[in-house]
């Protein structure tokens, strides 16, 4: 016998894609000597092709000599026992199918055979008389395996289930380019048409048969034009195919077979849980589903769990929530179960007042000890409650989607959509004066927060106004201590820091006469950023450290992290990397664990802040750059402005320095902020521009910039960033030297005068280099462009602390704070070294250099064994502090450094 007179299956038409791991699944099943193997899952999913393909597979095994081959049994038009022995004897060719020792005879003829494989398609409208069938053929046929395709397992005693999952997005994409190539061959999609078919597949949501059909449509389409049209899926995905049955025909008939096969208590609980969203629990369906209370009416549990098992729900656990179980099921069946519902109205309502009153009770426990627990269960039910939001706009129930809304506003404001949350709000608040005063109120409030964080300032004023008077209005004295609170940081941010103040104080005033420990702990939080900005250090770490002590009690987690990154960037503006970093870890921890993306954004752009202060620049960029996904991702636009601008500021400083990147970067930060109006930043990246145009020698681009950053700091309160700006400001001075002594070598001794001037005023006591992180930028970037065009201006600085250290040019000698001249000329290693050292004073200050960097500084290009290396190392700083830096050139665990505590100049006595 040949092999191909053992097998009816015949080459596919159409090539089959992925499914990799699934094939590899039913051969461990084989050979693991499982005889009843059942491929489950939903409509559409692919069963019947796997089971094809693993077939053709398999032909290998079962087709050789003495071997019954591999068949293929379609089983979608038998009901009965009978139907099936004909269908499967007719399959195998053999005589006599359908009369009453029809099991027996083909049972007997199975076990001549020896090894067969047989594949039993579509089981699940006869899964019953299938079952007495398999286990007839299974005892008097031991060679006999069954592969079968059902969207109901069979629970034989011998089955092994291998549930079938959606296609991959880059399988689904590569199945939707293959069939579209049968229609238009030489189709080579571009990154656009790339874009839209993993839309497509995403929104099929994988599922294969979805993706063939509309595949099918591409014929008169474009993907990008297919995309516009999965509105109306139904009507996209159906007749495209001729020849094939109804339920392969369209996805609606797939559906529609499964939904036949149900009882009409199935159907039933199907069509109502079609008004879930994004997933449902059992105690949800419990309170939702209504089955009727009749004799004999099955229990909803056992109607959920019939929809199980019939591939219609879906069940998985939420990683965070690992103790729940969540059915959901695929958007298509959604839809068709919608079709089906009869009497929507009160289903909706049921819904409505399940969410919303346990949503409201989430959101109350937000800021409390189980307020991780709360946040992950709003997230998980958002879908939902978007759901009830939508209908009740369009059913005019205003109170209902507001207080939906208030429901998710935890989620929404710290996770986004930003712009479908704005969307929402405004329809639900077109008159805010209407309804409930407290509702309103709150409402008015989060949208004047979510319009700060889009860059709508004076709106979010608007809002926060009215937001106080809807308060007071009602006596509601926490909604307008809250309204209160956040107009504060609408002030703050635009620079009116003693309007900032005073609100923040009302507001502490009133959580404390309304007993409200947590928002008296935000209050004193805000004003610790207040007196942080404002350069009062100590005043800011007591409030910092009284509002954390309150938070935590409180169990306000997100609170908590927000304020650990604001401690995290006082220390860091301390030159406490070490202690700010611990912070920013601990804050991005709680952050990641309540959900919060917006803020988690912003403390990866802190740890970048400190990576870059301490020259690593590659870990910084990387760290940026995440942070600056985050946030777009989020939507807001003001917080990306500003992470796009201290983008604008690495490249300025990351050797060898990218002005033509920065300039890009700044200028669309400056775009992101003036929209924001924030006035602050504004001045800051102006200055930040003004550096990137004065180094690429354009001195009237670079004199606007800083004209303009000038002026828009004039009426700042930030004392720090108005003097960052202003040694930002040299960098016009050293374009003006370098223009003079192009033309004449003894001219630019006013510039000069000046640079000296300006990084004098920086490094001045008491010393705003230890209090303000941008001043030590700025004050790093232009000892960088001094040490590279005007090194004498460091020459003629003046000494700023007790000790000095004078080093020669090129670091030929050095004299030290309390000593004689020293001679390097003759000591190549120790020269390079000690001038690796001094330049690393000058532009970075505190950090350390490691072992391997001053191995390459003293020994460049050498490769030197690892223990010799450190020796050679080790050597060299003996000797250098022999020679009388004992107590200036230090050694940590992390490198070497010069200590902070003495001067560095340069001069031609040393």
């Amino acid at each position: 016998m040949t092999t191909a007179s053992k097998t009816n299956l015949v080459p596919e038409a159409t090539l089959f894609v992925g499914r990799d791991d699934e094939l590899a699944a039913l051969r461990d099943l084989m050979d693991a000597n499982s005889r009843v193997i059942t491929l489950v899952g939903a409509p559409g999913i692919g069963k019947t092709s796997l089971s094809r393909r693993f077939g053709t597979d398999q032909l290998s095994l079962f087709g050789r000599a003495g071997d019954g081959g591999v068949w293929f049994c379609d089983l979608t038009e038998c009901r009965t026992l009978d139907q099936i022995t004909a269908q499967v004897a007719d399959v195998l060719d053999l005589s006599g199918a359908g009369d009453t020792d029809a099991l027996a005879r083909i049972g007997h003829a199975l076990a001549s055979r020896g090894r067969t494989l047989i594949i039993l398609d579509n089981l699940e409208q006869v899964i019953e008389p299938a079952c007495q069938a398999i286990v007839a053929w299974l005892s008097r046929a031991p060679g006999v395996v069954f592969v079968v395709t059902s969207r109901e397992r069979t629970r034989l005693t011998e089955e092994a289930i291998l549930e079938l999952e959606p296609l991959s997005g880059s399988h689904g994409a590569a199945l939707f380019i293959e069939r579209s190539r049968r229609l238009r061959p030489t189709y080579a999609p571009d990154e656009t048409e790339r874009a839209a078919i993993d839309e497509i597949v995403t929104r099929l949501e994988g599922i294969p048969l979805a993706i063939e059909l509309a595949a099918a449509r591409m014929g008169v389409l474009t993907a990008s034009g297919l995309l516009q049209r999965l509105e109306r899926r139904f009507d996209l995905l159906g007749n495209v195919r001729r020849g094939a049955r109804d339920r392969q025909a369209t996805l609606w008939g797939a559906i529609e077979w499964s939904w036949e096969l149900l009882d009409p208590h199935e159907q039933k609980a199907l069509s109502d849980c079609s008004v879930f969203r994004g997933g449902f629990t059992l105690d949800a369906a419990e309170h939702v589903v209504e089955l009727g209370d009749a004799p004999g009416t099955p229990w909803t549990i056992d109607v959920v769990q019939g929809l199980r098992d019939k591939s219609i729900l879906r069940t998985y656990q939420p990683p965070d929530l690992p103790g729940e179980l969540r059915f959901g099921f695929f958007e298509s069946i959604r839809e068709f179960a919608t079709s089906k519902c009869e009497d929507c109205e009160p289903l909706r309502g049921r819904h409505a007042a399940w969410y919303v009153d346990n949503g409201l009770q989430w959101a109350g426990a937000v800021h409390t000890h189980d307020g991780p627990n709360a946040r992950r269960r709003l997230a998980l039910e958002s879908e939902n409650l978007i759901g009830i939001v939508e209908h009740a706009l369009i059913d005019r129930e205003t109170e209902l989607a507001r207080r939906a809304l208030l429901a998710l506003d935890p989620i929404l404001a710290t996770r986004g959509p930003y712009a479908t949350y704005l969307d929402m709000l405004n329809r639900s608040l077109e008159d805010p004066t209407t309804g409930d005063g407290t509702l309103a109120a709150r409402l008015l409030t989060c949208r004047g927060n979510l319009r700060r964080k889009l860059g709508h300032p004076n709106e979010a004023l608007v809002d926060l106004e009215q937001a106080i008077e809807a308060a007071r209005r009602v006596a509601d004295r926490a909604a307008e201590a809250a309204a209160i609170a956040d107009l504060g940081i609408v002030h703050h941010e635009q620079g009116r820091l003693d309007g900032a103040r005073e609100h923040h104080e009302r507001a502490l005033s009133l959580f404390r006469d309304a007993g409200d420990r947590r928002g008296e702990g935000r209050a004193l939080g805000s004003l610790a950023i207040l007196h942080h900005e404002q350069g009062d250090t100590n005043s800011a770490q007591i409030h910092y450290e009284q509002a954390l002590t309150i938070l935590r009690r409180h169990g306000d987690r997100h609170s908590e992290a927000i304020f650990l990154s604001n401690l995290g960037d006082l220390h860091h503006e301390q030159r406490r990397p070490g202690e700010a970093r611990a912070h920013y870890e601990a804050s991005l921890a709680i952050l990641r664990a309540v959900g919060d993306r917006r803020i988690e954004g912003v403390v990866l752009g802190n740890l970048g802040a400190i990576l870059q202060e301490g020259g690593d620049y590659g870990d910084a960029h990387n760290r940026r750059s995440e942070s600056l996904a985050v946030l777009q991702q989020v939507g807001d636009e003001r917080l990306v402005g500003i992470l796009r601008g201290y983008l604008g500021g690495l490249h300025l400083e990351r050797p060898p320095g990218d002005m033509t990147a920065a300039v890009t970067d700044l200028q669309e930060a400056l775009a992101a902020v003036r929209a924001a109006g924030d006035r602050r930043f504004e001045g800051l990246f102006l200055a930040y521009l003004g550096v990137a145009e004065a180094t690429r020698d354009r001195l009237a681009a670079a004199t606007a910039a800083f004209d303009a950053a000038e002026s828009v700091l004039a009426d700042h309160e930030d004392r720090w960033l108005s003097l960052a700006a202003r040694v930002h400001g040299a960098h016009l001075d050293l374009l003006r030297l370098r223009t003079a002594r192009a033309a004449d070598k003894e001219a630019g001794g006013a510039h000069l005068e000046a640079i000296t001037e300006r990084l004098a005023a920086a490094e001045s006591e008491p010393t705003p280099m230890n209090e303000s992180d941008e001043v030590r930028f700025a004050v790093r970037l232009l000892r960088q462009a001094v040490m590279t065009h005007a090194p004498d201006a460091l020459a003629q600085r003046p000494a700023t602390a007790d000790r000095v250290l004078t080093i020669a040019p090129e670091a030929r000698g050095f004299i030290p704070p309390e000593g004689e001249p020293v001679d390097l000329g003759r000591r190549r290693s120790l020269r390079l070294i000690l001038r690796k050292l001094a330049t690393h004073r000058l532009t970075a200050a505190g950090q350390a250099l490691s072992l391997d960097d001053l191995l390459e500084a003293g020994w460049p290009g050498e490769r030197v064994l690892p223990e010799a290396a450190a020796n050679r190392v080790y050597v060299a700083v003996a000797t250098m502090r022999k020679l009388g830096l004992r107590d200036v050139l230090l050694s940590r665990d992390d490198g070497y450094l010069l200590t902070t505590d003495i001067d560095v100049v340069y001069g031609d006595n040393a």
